[in-house]
């Protein structure tokens, strides 16, 4: 808890921890009708997901590369020491560097130009991306249509892997929304079904 790089802006998380083992998965704004409510609270009892303070999820809000490199870190058990500055907008004293260095190093995500904007939030597509190298996912036998994805997309071969593997299906229009930001909530189920699978 004295280790202020790593808890400097993790410190309400790790209060957030401490404030609900009473009741681990249960959040003000996550009622048991809520669509992702059973994929939530499991992860939340498994501690691989956080909430925020007075036990909200906050479902809609994005989530940013740095929470999904730390998330993903976390859940696959990866050593986090490593605290260089590989990217040059993660420096040393930044809350997820050792989550985003732990995924870097295991080819999981990426940067460009020697940085990787640790706050922007994640596209669809760019998920898609990062669970098929971490989960190893393997292209369908037939592709899934998808009227908003080409082939000549630069994600479609994971986005179809995605899909292959259950993990997504898409919307009931017939499309992927590769563009769109993904939320809390989306994380969180997309996490949940790669895990059980």
């Amino acid at each position: 808890m004295n280790d202020p790089y790593y808890w400097g802006k993790r410190y309400v998380g790790a209060k957030r921890v401490l404030a609900y083992r009473l009741q681990p998965g249960r959040f003000q704004d996550i009622p048991s009708s809520y669509w992702a409510y059973d994929e939530i609270r499991t992860l939340s009892e498994d501690g691989l997901i956080l909430g925020y303070e007075n036990s909200y999820f906050k479902p809609n809000e994005p989530i940013t590369r740095a929470e999904v490199a730390s998330y993903l870190g976390e859940y696959l058990q990866l050593d986090l020491s490593n605290r260089s500055a590989i990217f040059r907008d993660v420096p040393l004293e930044h809350w997820a560097v050792g989550a985003v260095n732990a995924m870097q190093k295991k080819g999981y995500i990426t940067g460009s130009g020697g940085s990787f904007r640790p706050e922007e939030t994640l596209t669809r597509a760019q998920l898609a991306a990062i669970l098929t190298r971490v989960f190893d996912l393997k292209q369908p036998a037939v592709d899934q249509s998808f009227t908003d994805v080409s082939p000549s997309f630069w994600a479609y071969k994971d986005i179809q892997a995605l899909a292959a593997s259950g993990i997504t299906t898409g919307y009931e229009d017939g499309t992927f929304r590769p563009e769109d930001t993904v939320t809390r909530a989306q994380f969180a189920v997309f996490l949940y079904r790669a895990a059980h699978e």
